[in-house]
């Protein structure tokens, strides 16, 4: 008989008086992945509830489809993401992760966000510094966050195609889920 796996995340202390009801961190409906998740991360932060599948049940297998559809962000899935190959490295990878999309729209949208807030900093001084300078400032993603801050400031910003898409901006996806989402691995 096939099972609906449903994974909650433990409130920290602090917060469990407050909201004393574990919150839905994650779901699926294959033992496999269930598996993967409870080697890969930290238990002790989870508590995992299983339901039995009866297909015989409507009633239940419509309530359960329910669930599925209005939680479909939380299903656990394996999706791809990049990385850099080394630390300060241009080269990018491709790294497979099991993982919600609620974890994944996290890395997207605080992706922006880091060129955003790089883009405060930006200067055209960057044009007069020496080629050392530069290549290293290259390999931390300066120049990008240049490019990023200053296409956004152009004239084409505003108009239907946005200039800042245009511009290669490169994130360490699986960088910044770790950094986001490492404390609940093992």
């Amino acid at each position: 008989m096939a099972k609906l796996y449903v994974i909650y995340k433990i409130r920290p202390f602090k917060d469990a008086e407050l909201y004393p009801i574990p919150k839905l961190y994650a779901w699926t409906v294959k033992k496999k992945i269930l598996n993967q998740f409870k080697e890969e991360r930290d238990m002790t932060q989870f508590i995992v509830k299983s339901k039995p599948i009866d297909s015989e049940n409507s009633s239940q297998q419509w309530k359960i489809e329910k669930f599925c559809l209005e939680n479909n962000q939380t299903q656990l899935e394996i999706r791809s993401m990049y990385t850099k190959d080394k630390i300060y490295s241009q080269k990018k990878s491709i790294v497979n992760v099991l993982c919600t999309w609620n974890e994944l729209q996290w890395v997207y949208t605080h992706g922006d966000g880091i060129y955003e807030e790089l883009g405060r900093f930006v200067t055209d001084k960057y044009l007069c510094l020496q080629d050392n300078l530069k290549e290293a400032l290259d390999k931390i993603g300066y120049r990008e966050a240049r490019d990023f801050q200053l296409a956004k400031l152009s004239e084409m910003y505003f108009e239907s195609v946005s200039k800042s898409e245009e511009v290669d901006i490169d994130v360490d996806e699986f960088g910044m889920f770790l950094y986001a989402f490492g404390s609940t691995f093992k």
